[in-house]
């Protein structure tokens, strides 16, 4: 399935019975405690209309791929998939399709509405305050940012959180490492400005690719053509000449001030982590602001992980990203990858089939050493391979009765993080000292003993096939079988 835009995308999960329009709601904090307390309860997909101060047709879409089930439609894959099943059939698309660049066209419908210098005003657009200690109304939460290399002219797109200072002034958060700020720095050390555009609302394979960890110097755009199976149709910024999808919601183009001519804290704003952390005092001053009828935002604003509902329920950002460089470092027998949502990636779990002694540190260390994973993580949890890294239930299991704490953690000094990690004390965020430390937590059986180890206490496969296959009727009638 391929959408053209966010409003395909859109219409797909209302026939699903997966949306619902919300009228009548306050952009401030009414409109995100809202989305909040649904995302709570694991419910729809939500599209607010009839915002307070804005006309009927200025919209918000938000929760769209807050379930797995939806995460699936998004990336055109059956609903149903377990959840390991569907990171196996992504892994094997974006790693066996070669990229999809993106098609240049002349125009679209991005263009209907456009202002220019004086006439750019952001408050036309109903950008929520979401959270009841943000700093401000942000507009890109689910945004899209693209930038170029000045050296080698490459590509790329980022999602980075943007928050409305003034009518043509955002404030945008770039945490060092990513590649964007790379990109923003290049230019800063000559003395210039970093020309960007942003699209903050997109057909979901843009701005899935946009926060998967894609490779330095290759370009989110054509993993977006490989998601959906044909190129991203984009525009030539007038300003920046960057590539600017013509499908899009709504996109501004601009320039990152060097913080020495002029700088603005965002934030604070309530992050991943589940806390309110870190302030960036980058601003970016929009010289053009594009917008189509009836425009939508696209609103993905983190929640408490507690909640079990993360920005992407099925987490395609890390893990597949993560897998790869197991397979790459050579590490034999991986059964799993998973995140865990109460943490997202601060929490890694990798299932393997143990085959030599010292197997477990090793696939830890791997995990600790990729980049998708190494980030502000925390811990990592390496489980046997007849534990399902997915259900938290069953790795916390291992942990209580196979990780020995005198033996079995081992701990990282010195790793990469960012202002978001609440650990950085407020010393080192004086100084930008960012580093943390990280956990890995040997929780497999005891190489030399594991064939000793004592049994599960766990229905076999076939004791269970059996059973079910005996009392059907009555399994159907609870609900717990389909009827054959």
């Amino acid at each position: 399935m391929s959408y053209r835009d966010l409003r395909d995308f859109l219409n797909t999960l209302d026939k699903a019975g997966e949306l619902r329009i919300i009228e009548n709601t306050d952009w401030n904090l009414e409109l995100g405690a809202i989305a909040e307390i649904v995302a709570r309860k694991h419910g729809p997909a939500l599209l607010f209309d009839n915002i307070k101060d804005y006309p009927q047709g200025y919209r918000v879409a938000t929760l769209l791929l807050n379930t797995v089930r939806r995460s699936c439609l998004s990336l055109g894959m059956p609903p149903d998939l377990h959840p390991l099943e569907a990171i196996k059939q992504w892994r094997t698309k974006i790693t066996e399709t070669k990229p999809v660049p993106p098609k240049e066209v002349s125009s679209g419908p991005i263009q209907e509405n456009h202002y220019t210098g004086d006439r750019v005003d952001l408050n036309m657009l109903p950008a929520p305050k979401w959270h009841e200690h943000d700093g401000g109304r942000y507009l890109g939460t689910g945004s899209c940012v693209v930038t170029r290399d000045p050296e080698t002219g490459y590509v790329n797109v980022g999602v980075y959180r943007m928050q409305i200072h003034s009518q043509n002034t955002l404030g945008i958060d770039l945490a060092p490492g990513r590649h964007g700020r790379i990109i923003m720095e290049q230019y800063h050390s000559k003395g210039k400005p970093c020309p960007i555009a942003a699209v903050f609302g997109s057909e979901p394979s843009l701005f899935i690719s946009s926060f998967y960890s894609s490779p330095w110097q290759t370009s989110e755009y054509d993993l977006a053509g490989v998601i959906r199976g044909s190129p991203i149709e984009v525009i030539r910024g007038k300003y920046t000449d960057l590539p600017i999808p013509a499908w899009g919601e709504i996109a501004i183009e601009g320039d990152i001030v060097e913080p020495g001519v002029e700088s603005k804290l965002e934030g604070p704003f309530g992050e991943y982590t589940g806390y309110y952390t870190g302030q960036s005092p980058l601003v970016v001053k929009v010289k053009s602001l594009m917008f189509r009828n009836e425009p939508i935002i696209l609103g993905v604003p983190p929640l408490n992980p507690t909640y079990g509902a993360q920005s992407m329920a099925l987490p395609i950002k890390t893990v597949p990203e993560v897998w790869q460089s197991l397979q790459a470092s050579g590490i034999p027998g991986v059964a799993g990858v998973w995140e865990m949502p109460v943490s997202s990636r601060m929490m890694m779990v990798v299932s393997i089939k143990q085959m030599y002694p010292g197997h477990s540190r090793q696939a830890g260390m791997a995990v600790a050493a990729s980049r998708a994973a190494g980030f502000a993580g925390r811990f990592i949890i390496v489980v046997d391979d007849d534990v399902d890294p997915t259900d938290m239930n069953q790795v916390m299991w291992a942990v209580a009765t196979r990780c020995d704490p005198e033996s079995a953690i081992d701990t990282i000094k010195n790793c990469w993080s960012g202002g978001i990690d609440p650990l950085v004390s407020p010393e080192r965020r004086e100084r930008k000292d960012f580093r943390t430390s990280r956990a890995i937590l040997d929780a497999c059986r005891p190489y030399y003993w594991k064939d000793k180890f004592p049994k599960v206490n766990r229905i076999s496969e076939d004791l269970a096939e059996r059973t079910m296959e005996k009392w059907r009727e009555v399994f159907v009638d609870m609900g717990l079988m389909e009827v054959s």
